[in-house]
């Protein structure tokens, strides 16, 4: 099958923080949860002032709710980075290709990961990646500013033929 698109990159620790940005402080879900958090905390200042009692445990449960979700984060990027230099000795240059069927991630190990566009259930565009989530919870990264083969725009513009909708 012909490579019509190729992304080769270096998963290092920029690449790690900017998937996993998306992954605990991007998504809808979890923005609608930060929201319904901090207003609470909001609406907690003005009742302890004026004497409530109950109202404690939100000024210990909405900061510590945040904290962890930071610390999980960088536990995160943390991970990945050492898992990429425990296994390869160093940052993993990875190869993504796209054919008029499926996407293709390929390690210098030789290991690949393949799918094809109707296991693909969701596209997401950050700032300098677009990542491709299947329906078995795999992720398929692609660096706008190191496709080799092909455009990162003609690349969206093909996933979108394909059907695929990018947020």
């Amino acid at each position: 099958m012909e490579t019509l698109f190729e992304s080769v990159y270096v998963r290092d620790e920029k690449v790690a923080k900017e998937t996993f940005r998306y992954f605990y402080f991007q998504r809808k879900v979890l923005i609608a949860c930060y929201v319904v958090m901090a207003s609470s905390f909001l609406v907690a200042i003005p009742l302890a002032i004026s004497g409530s009692s109950n109202i404690w445990p939100v000024f210990i449960f909405v900061p510590l709710f945040f904290a962890i979700v930071i610390y999980r984060y960088i536990q995160a990027v943390r991970m990945s980075v050492k898992r990429d230099r425990e296994l390869f000795g160093e940052d993993v240059t990875i190869r993504s290709v796209a054919t008029d069927t499926y996407v293709q991630n390929l390690a210098p190990d030789g290991g690949n990961a393949k799918a094809e566009y109707r296991n693909i259930r969701s596209a997401v565009q950050t700032k300098n990646l677009i990542l491709l989530f299947t329906q078995a919870n795999l992720i398929y990264i692609f660096k706008k500013d190191s496709f080799t083969k092909g455009t990162a725009e003609d690349f969206i513009r093909h996933l979108r033929n394909r059907g695929l909708q990018i947020k």
